[in-house]
């Protein structure tokens, strides 16, 4: 979807005479907003001038800070490619991290005047990593690369490899051929 298609759709919902006091701008040119630069006679409209300003940024400063404006949080999808082993050495290590500050939470007795500021945005830098990783492993199952039957690539290549029992544990660290104690079983300490 183009920025002029949403600024269409928002038309449909608010009039365009109201945008337009809001903005304190012609109401022609909140109309050539909603039309595409290439066909029509549209213009550059404020969410393409929001795209300009964070290429411009060189970062996701303009885009966490209206996300943060309407209580949310800005995730940037992950560029670069990563392998099965990579993910779930990746999630591990993050579930891991997450339950070591939660751990450090609960040390505060409960009491929430004890978690600092810095603390919090230690765990704030923690979470948009997990998330960050998070969305690497739904973009993946977007595609198809954990599934049985997953779809050959775009240049009709081979799919990417297959989570398995086997890979994950040994992404874990784990001897995959190593039994497992059934969970109703009581072990005993020889003394």
């Amino acid at each position: 979807m183009e920025s002029h298609d949403i600024v269409k759709e928002l038309l449909k919902r608010v009039p365009a005479k109201h945008v337009a006091q809001e903005l304190g701008v012609s109401l022609s040119l909140v109309y050539k907003w909603a039309e595409a630069p290439i066909v029509g006679s549209g213009t550059s409209n404020p969410l393409d001038r929001i795209e300009v300003l964070t290429r411009l940024a060189g970062d996701m400063a303009p885009l966490e800070w209206l996300c943060s404006r309407f209580e949310g949080t800005f995730v940037k999808r992950p560029t670069e490619e990563i392998t099965t082993e990579d993910f779930l050495y990746r999630i591990s290590r993050i579930i891991i991290e997450l339950g070591h500050v939660l751990g450090e939470f609960s040390e505060s007795n409960g009491s929430i005047e004890l978690v600092s500021a810095s603390k919090a945005q230690e765990v704030r830098q923690r979470w948009e990593k997990a998330k960050a990783i998070i969305e690497s492993f739904l973009i993946a199952a977007e595609q198809g690369r954990f599934s049985k039957t997953a779809p050959a690539t775009k240049d009709g290549a081979a799919p990417k490899e297959k989570i398995t029992p086997t890979r994950y544990k040994r992404s874990l660290g784990l001897n995959p051929e190593r039994p497992r104690v059934p969970l109703n079983t009581t072990v005993t300490k020889p003394m």
